[in-house]
């Protein structure tokens, strides 16, 4: 577990460096804190450091937007995350008038994925504010299920791409799978 903390902290870390970090989760208020504070120390302390955020996907919804999660088509998490994906950039774009070129979601279901591109594709009505209509989307799926071991391994990779990822000039989409390496 130490290993994977460790992992995840040259993560968190190397995303910094890049720009602007959010953690968009369905898990239920207080879980994200408890679990990294009691199992993993050192990434909370990263977190506190680097003033990253965590966006609750599911609390603070009204009853009538979880109606329209459930009724929606797509899955109630892909709805809930793309709402707090907009409501993160929006927030950001407003507090540091930033342009958003490029933007990532990591993620191990397809949940992330499809709630940034469908946010992205859909250019939600406040994008010219936030400035991020020529922005690129990127994508990365991670193994879901995976063994401690194989997340950490996706984790290391990961860190080790993610700058090619994110300054890459265009829309990029990885999907891991077993038995195959994270990217090609």
């Amino acid at each position: 577990l130490e290993e994977h903390a460790r992992a995840v902290d040259v993560l968190l870390r190397g995303a910094a460096n890049l720009g602007r970090v959010v953690i968009v989760t369905m898990a239920a208020e207080g879980w994200i804190e408890q679990t990294i504070e009691k199992l993993m120390p050192c990434v909370k302390e990263t977190l506190d450091e680097l003033q990253i955020p965590v966006s609750l996907a599911r609390v603070g919804v009204s009853t009538r937007c979880m109606r329209e999660a459930f009724a929606d088509e797509r899955s109630p998490s892909h709805f809930l995350k793309r709402r707090a994906m907009a409501k993160a950039i929006r927030e950001s774009g407003r507090s540091k008038n930033h342009v958003w070129k490029h933007i990532v979601s990591i993620g191990d279901s397809e949940a992330e994925q499809y709630a940034l591109q469908d946010l992205m594709m859909s250019r939600f009505p406040h994008a010219r504010d936030c400035g991020w209509t020529n922005s690129n989307c990127k994508t990365v799926k991670l193994m879901a299920e995976s063994t401690l071991a194989e997340l950490t391994a996706q984790v290391r990779t990961l860190a080790q791409w993610l700058p090619t990822i994110a300054r890459h000039d265009g829309d990029l989409d990885f999907h891991t799978v077993e038995d195959e390496p994270l990217l090609p």
